[in-house]
Protein backbone atom coordinates (compact mmCIF):
# COMPACT_ATOMS: atom_id res chain seq x y z
CA UNK A 1 0.00 0.00 0.00
CA UNK A 2 1.49 3.31 -0.66
CA UNK A 3 1.39 6.32 1.83
CA UNK A 4 1.51 9.26 1.00
CA UNK A 5 1.71 11.20 4.10
CA UNK A 6 5.16 10.28 4.90
CA UNK A 7 6.73 11.91 1.57
CA UNK A 8 4.56 15.70 1.25
CA UNK A 9 7.63 17.02 -1.01
CA UNK A 10 6.79 14.36 -3.58
CA UNK A 11 3.17 15.48 -4.39
CA UNK A 12 3.71 18.14 -7.43
CA UNK A 13 2.33 21.73 -7.23
CA UNK A 14 2.34 24.33 -9.81
CA UNK A 15 4.35 27.07 -9.31
CA UNK A 16 2.81 30.64 -9.23
CA UNK A 17 4.72 31.33 -12.33
CA UNK A 18 3.30 28.66 -14.71
CA UNK A 19 -0.70 29.59 -13.93
CA UNK A 20 -2.41 31.05 -17.05
CA UNK A 21 -1.31 34.34 -17.75
CA UNK A 22 0.64 36.87 -15.97
CA UNK A 23 -0.34 40.72 -15.87
CA UNK A 24 2.96 41.93 -17.51
CA UNK A 25 1.53 39.44 -20.46
CA UNK A 26 -1.60 40.97 -20.85
CA UNK A 27 -0.57 44.13 -20.24
CA UNK A 28 2.34 43.58 -23.21
CA UNK A 29 -0.51 42.44 -26.15
CA UNK A 30 -2.26 45.25 -25.22
CA UNK A 31 0.19 48.02 -25.44
CA UNK A 32 0.94 45.92 -28.89
CA UNK A 33 -3.09 45.56 -30.13
CA UNK A 34 -3.23 49.38 -29.03
CA UNK A 35 -0.36 50.51 -31.61
CA UNK A 36 -1.57 48.59 -34.38
CA UNK A 37 -5.15 49.87 -33.53
CA UNK A 38 -4.06 53.42 -33.54
CA UNK A 39 -2.09 53.35 -36.92
CA UNK A 40 -4.61 51.29 -38.65
CA UNK A 41 -7.08 54.09 -37.86
CA UNK A 42 -4.10 56.45 -39.49
CA UNK A 43 -4.77 54.65 -42.41
CA UNK A 44 -8.41 54.25 -42.22
CA UNK A 45 -8.86 58.20 -42.82
CA UNK A 46 -7.25 58.40 -45.59
CA UNK A 47 -8.55 55.47 -47.52
CA UNK A 48 -12.50 56.08 -46.33
CA UNK A 49 -11.48 59.77 -47.46
CA UNK A 50 -10.48 58.39 -50.88
CA UNK A 51 -13.77 55.95 -51.05
CA UNK A 52 -16.24 59.41 -50.25
CA UNK A 53 -14.25 61.31 -53.30
CA UNK A 54 -14.91 58.43 -55.53
CA UNK A 55 -18.45 58.32 -54.20
CA UNK A 56 -19.25 61.93 -55.49
CA UNK A 57 -17.55 61.33 -58.86
CA UNK A 58 -19.68 58.20 -59.19
CA UNK A 59 -22.85 60.08 -58.72
CA UNK A 60 -21.86 63.58 -60.59
CA UNK A 61 -21.47 61.19 -63.48
CA UNK A 62 -24.93 59.24 -62.88
CA UNK A 63 -26.94 61.69 -62.91
CA UNK A 64 -24.93 64.35 -65.13
CA UNK A 65 -28.05 64.92 -67.87
CA UNK A 66 -26.76 64.07 -71.74
CA UNK A 67 -25.99 66.94 -73.75
CA UNK A 68 -24.95 69.20 -71.26
CA UNK A 69 -21.53 70.78 -71.64
CA UNK A 70 -20.82 72.64 -68.60
CA UNK A 71 -17.65 71.74 -67.25
CA UNK A 72 -17.43 74.62 -65.07
CA UNK A 73 -20.52 74.05 -63.76
CA UNK A 74 -19.45 70.57 -62.49
CA UNK A 75 -16.03 72.08 -61.10
CA UNK A 76 -18.78 74.73 -59.14
CA UNK A 77 -20.34 72.34 -57.43
CA UNK A 78 -17.69 69.91 -56.31
CA UNK A 79 -17.24 71.68 -53.21
CA UNK A 80 -21.28 71.74 -51.75
CA UNK A 81 -20.95 67.79 -52.97
CA UNK A 82 -17.91 67.39 -51.05
CA UNK A 83 -19.66 69.12 -47.80
CA UNK A 84 -22.74 66.96 -48.26
CA UNK A 85 -20.60 63.60 -48.20
CA UNK A 86 -18.60 65.10 -45.15
CA UNK A 87 -15.59 65.81 -46.64
CA UNK A 88 -13.81 68.63 -44.96
CA UNK A 89 -12.09 71.07 -46.65
CA UNK A 90 -8.56 69.86 -44.90
CA UNK A 91 -9.54 65.76 -45.89
CA UNK A 92 -7.89 66.56 -49.09
CA UNK A 93 -4.28 68.03 -49.80
CA UNK A 94 -4.26 70.59 -52.65
CA UNK A 95 -2.43 68.53 -55.41
CA UNK A 96 -5.78 67.04 -55.21
CA UNK A 97 -7.49 69.96 -56.91
CA UNK A 98 -4.33 71.30 -58.54
CA UNK A 99 -4.66 67.58 -60.79
CA UNK A 100 -8.35 67.57 -60.93
CA UNK A 101 -9.81 67.19 -64.17
CA UNK A 102 -12.95 67.68 -65.74
CA UNK A 103 -13.51 66.83 -69.60
CA UNK A 104 -16.97 66.40 -72.20
CA UNK A 105 -16.45 65.06 -74.74
CA UNK A 106 -18.29 62.54 -77.38
CA UNK A 107 -17.91 60.27 -74.94
CA UNK A 108 -19.54 61.85 -72.08
CA UNK A 109 -18.34 63.38 -69.12
CA UNK A 110 -15.26 61.91 -67.11
CA UNK A 111 -13.38 63.42 -64.17
CA UNK A 112 -9.95 62.46 -62.65
CA UNK A 113 -7.78 63.57 -59.80
CA UNK A 114 -4.63 62.22 -58.21
CA UNK A 115 -3.16 62.99 -55.02
CA UNK A 116 -0.80 61.36 -52.37
CA UNK A 117 -0.98 61.48 -48.53
CA UNK A 118 1.76 60.47 -45.98
CA UNK A 119 1.26 58.92 -43.24
CA UNK A 120 3.56 59.14 -40.54
CA UNK A 121 3.89 56.34 -38.00
CA UNK A 122 6.24 58.16 -35.58
CA UNK A 123 5.55 61.50 -36.03
CA UNK A 124 6.73 64.16 -38.70
CA UNK A 125 10.39 64.42 -39.86
CA UNK A 126 11.42 67.88 -36.91
CA UNK A 127 14.02 69.45 -39.87
CA UNK A 128 11.21 70.29 -42.19
CA UNK A 129 11.32 73.66 -43.65
CA UNK A 130 8.47 76.30 -44.02
CA UNK A 131 7.54 74.47 -47.05
CA UNK A 132 7.48 70.85 -45.41
CA UNK A 133 10.19 69.81 -47.16
CA UNK A 134 13.63 68.19 -45.74
CA UNK A 135 16.80 66.26 -46.84
CA UNK A 136 16.97 63.01 -45.89
CA UNK A 137 20.61 62.48 -46.17
CA UNK A 138 20.82 65.39 -43.66
CA UNK A 139 18.46 63.51 -41.41
CA UNK A 140 19.77 62.71 -37.48
CA UNK A 141 18.76 61.22 -34.68
CA UNK A 142 15.06 60.13 -34.34
CA UNK A 143 14.63 61.92 -37.63
CA UNK A 144 16.14 59.12 -39.51
CA UNK A 145 13.76 57.15 -37.97
CA UNK A 146 10.82 58.95 -38.67
CA UNK A 147 11.93 59.31 -42.18
CA UNK A 148 11.73 55.24 -42.62
CA UNK A 149 8.64 54.69 -40.70
CA UNK A 150 6.74 57.02 -43.21
CA UNK A 151 3.90 55.39 -45.72
CA UNK A 152 3.13 57.23 -48.55
CA UNK A 153 -0.39 56.41 -50.07
CA UNK A 154 -1.41 57.71 -53.66
CA UNK A 155 -5.14 58.03 -55.04
CA UNK A 156 -6.36 58.37 -58.24
CA UNK A 157 -10.13 58.36 -57.91
CA UNK A 158 -12.15 58.49 -61.17
CA UNK A 159 -14.97 58.14 -63.26
CA UNK A 160 -16.25 58.39 -66.11
CA UNK A 161 -15.89 55.97 -69.71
Amino acid sequence: MLNTTDCPERVRRPDDSQRGYSLIKVMIWLVILGIASWNGMKFAHFYYVDWKVQAVFDGIIKNHPEGVDDVAAVRASLPRLFELNYIEDGDLPASFYVNLEIADDEKGLEIWSSYSETVWLLGPVEAMDAHGDYDPHSLTGMDKWRDRARVVLHFSPHAGP
